[in-house]
């Protein structure tokens, strides 16, 4: 894994670069605050970072406190280096966001072990933000699946249960108390085109001279034809 390490002293840089490498880890050195800040604000940048408390540019804190600031597409585990110890001082440097201190000078004992929980925190976060990007992939697809059956509801918009016929004029009442002809009803709730014509019974009471017999006599033996169907049916 690379980590970065913010050192200003050179021997306690070159020590921890030493202990680093021997961990099987890359050491990516620095020297002061600003080369600190504008290495891990790179999209290739280290996840783990050693900063010096004291640094020339800017120290360690506010290092961690911008980097904590500004980058939110990944987390970085923040180690601080110092000889401080008083209560006040870490108080300070957990508010800016450091994760961890390594107390000068650095046992190597206790840098690999600092380091192998670092290591899981970034590991753990790397996953849980994978598993986040997956959910969110099967919600939006979930949620247009969700869409895409109210509109096919919506476009079906199949007639059911009982329908109010007016006797005399035969226009339908909507579910809003509203009286339509029953074309611009059906076309409304069902996927129904209306096409108009006429009917054997209305052709002969208007065109008289023009109506011929076997109109309604076509229309009859449908009729009889389904009805002798449905008899059939309900014997067997």
């Amino acid at each position: 894994m690379k980590i970065l390490v913010a050192e200003d002293d050179a021997t306690t840089r070159a020590v921890l670069a030493s202990q680093l490498e021997m961990m099987g880890q890359e050491a990516a050195l620095v020297v002061d605050g600003l080369e600190a800040l504008d290495m891990l604000l790179r999209d290739d940048a280290p996840q783990l970072a050693i900063l010096d408390w004291m640094m020339p540019g800017l120290d360690g804190i506010e290092v961690c406190r911008r980097v904590k600031q500004q980058i939110t597409e990944r987390y970085v585990y923040v180690m601080m280096l110092t000889a401080k110890d008083r209560h006040e001082d870490l108080l300070q440097g957990f508010e800016a966001g450091v994760d961890d201190f390594l107390r000068k000078p650095v046992h190597p004992a206790e840098l690999r072990c600092r380091i192998a929980a670092g290591q899981k925190i970034v590991s753990f976060d790397q996953k849980l933000r994978n598993q986040n990007k997956q959910l969110l992939k099967v919600m939006g697809q979930q949620e247009q699946t969700i869409t895409e059956l109210k509109e096919a509801m919506e476009h079906i918009r199949t007639l059911q249960g009982l329908l109010p016929v007016c006797s005399l004029c035969k226009k339908v009442r909507d579910d809003k108390g509203y009286w339509n002809q029953i074309e611009t009803y059906l076309s409304e709730h069902a996927d129904i085109r209306v096409t108009h014509g006429l009917c054997p019974d209305c052709a002969q009471k208007l065109y008289p001279e023009y109506y011929r017999p076997e109109w309604g006599q076509r229309s009859a033996k449908n009729k009889d034809a389904e009805n002798s169907d449905a008899g059939d049916s309900s014997n067997g």
